[in-house]
C-alpha cells in the first residue's frame, strides 16, 4: 500500500479532511496534498507528528504497512489472544484440583476404613480381655502411696 493511501484511510477513519489534517498535525496544506498526489514521499518528521498526534496509529503500519492499522488492534488481539490462554490454564488448573481433591477424598476413605478397622480389632480384644477377666479370681490388691508406704488386701 502507498503512503497516500495510508494518509487516506487515517483522514477517513479520523473523520478528517486535508486542511482538517494539516492543521492538526501542523504542516502546511500542501505538504498533505503532495502526499496525497503521491509527487512526495513522508519524511521521518511527518511520521513523528502523525503518530504523535494520533497514538492510536501502530506506528509500524505507519512506516513498514504493518497490520493492524491501529494499535487498539493489538492490544485487543493480544488481549483475546491473553483471555484464551488464561481460560486454557484455568481449564487445566480446575482438571488438575479436581483431580487432586478426588485423590484426596480417597486417602480420607482409605484412612477412615482403616481406622474403623481398627477401633473393630479393639473392640474385640477389649471383649476378650473383659472376659478372660471375670472368669479370674482376685487374690490380693496392693495400694501403693506416694510416701513409699503400701497396703495389701486379701479377699
Amino acid at each position: 500500500m502507498k503512503f497516500s493511501k495510508q494518509l487516506q484511510k487515517i483522514m477517513q477513519h479520523f473523520g478528517l479532511s486535508t486542511t482538517e489534517l494539516a492543521e492538526k498535525i501542523l504542516v502546511p496544506k500542501a505538504t498533505i496534498s503532495h502526499l496525497i498526489s503521491e509527487r512526495n514521499k513522508p519524511s521521518l518528521e511527518f511520521i513523528m507528528k502523525l503518530h504523535t498526534t494520533f497514538p492510536t496509529l501502530n506506528l509500524e503500519w505507519l512506516i513498514y504497512e504493518k497490520e493492524p492499522f491501529l494499535i487498539t488492534d493489538i492490544y485487543q488481539n493480544q488481549t483475546e489472544k491473553d483471555q484464551t490462554e488464561t481460560t486454557v490454564l484455568n481449564e487445566i488448573l480446575e482438571v488438575k484440583t479436581m483431580n487432586e481433591i478426588e485423590k484426596e477424598d480417597q486417602i480420607k476413605i482409605e484412612s477412615e476404613e482403616s481406622e474403623s478397622k481398627n477401633i473393630n480389632q479393639n473392640i474385640t480384644e477389649n471383649q476378650e480381655n473383659i472376659l478372660s477377666f471375670q472368669s479370674k479370681e482376685i487374690d490380693c490388691i496392693v495400694i501403693f502411696y506416694n510416701d513409699g508406704s503400701f497396703k495389701k488386701y486379701n479377699p
